[in-house]
Order: C-alpha cells, then sequence, then structure tokens
C-alpha cells in the first residue's frame, strides 16, 4: 500500500490513456494528475 500522496502518474502508452486514466480513477479523485508525454505533451 501507498503511504506517501503521489502527485503525478506518467503515462507512457499515450493510446491506452482513457482506459489507464479510467482504472485509476481513485487516484484522479485524490487530485493526482497525469502526464502523457506524447504525440503531444499534456497533464490532466
Amino acid at each position: 500500500m501507498i503511504k506517501k500522496k503521489i502527485d503525478y502518474a506518467l503515462i507512457l502508452p499515450w493510446n491506452f490513456k482513457n482506459e489507464i486514466m479510467k482504472n485509476l480513477n481513485v487516484f484522479k479523485e485524490k487530485g493526482g494528475k497525469f502526464i502523457i508525454p506524447l504525440p503531444k505533451i499534456e497533464i490532466i
């Protein structure tokens, strides 16, 4: 179990970003953000 709050998660397989973000919904609800570097840098 992670005890430290993580602010950002790096998603490298950008073509699966929607599925990955859906699976990590709890992370996003707790204020986490996703960094997607390809094809264009996004912070969601």
